[in-house]
């Protein structure tokens, strides 16, 4: 069926749209983009392959004033996903704080998760992240995942660092 749609205007910033909305998710998945299309639509596909019901999580991306074909690649997402999704679409870039800050506030899980647009997760992922949040509910709690990178990318020495578990 249709989704539901609702837009928001939220004034210099831009414009927010909410589709299938679920009240109370436990988890929210927020993301940040700018200007990688093809990435995201990748990481948003993973996202919708998870073993975690879909009643369970939401999924919340800003787009900071990409201005390339991000919003359609968005929006033709909403028109097929089942998850509850939103997106916000900023007027102009303002980095990645901003756009996470902007994304926070729209976030409705007892739990988020912030990844970036070129995280192609496990379907697992966000379950498993949900689970270390209940089994350690301290407030302050974070998890940080097993993280890997395809060597055409030509990993860093941090990037290497990280995917070797940071130790």
């Amino acid at each position: 069926g249709k989704c539901v749609e609702r837009a928001n205007d939220i004034g210099d910033a831009g414009t927010s749209r909410d589709f299938r909305s679920r009240p109370n998710p436990k988890l929210s998945v927020m993301l940040p983009t700018f200007r990688r299309p093809d990435a995201l639509e990748r990481t948003l596909r993973a996202l919708e392959d998870q073993s975690l019901s879909a009643d369970d999580y939401e999924v919340v991306v800003v787009d900071d004033g990409s201005r390339d074909g991000t919003e359609s690649v968005l929006h033709a997402f909403a028109e097929t996903t089942k998850l509850s999704f939103s997106y916000l679409v900023l007027k102009k870039n303002g980095g990645p704080a901003r756009a996470r800050n902007f994304g926070l506030n729209r976030c409705r899980g007892e739990v988020v998760l912030i990844i970036g647009d070129d995280i192609e997760s496990a379907s697992d992922f966000v379950r498993t992240h949900l689970q270390s949040h209940e089994q350690n509910p301290a407030v302050f709690h974070a998890v940080l995942g097993h993280v890997s990178f395809p060597e055409e990318l030509q990993p860093s020495p941090f990037m290497k660092w990280l995917q070797q578990g940071g130790r």
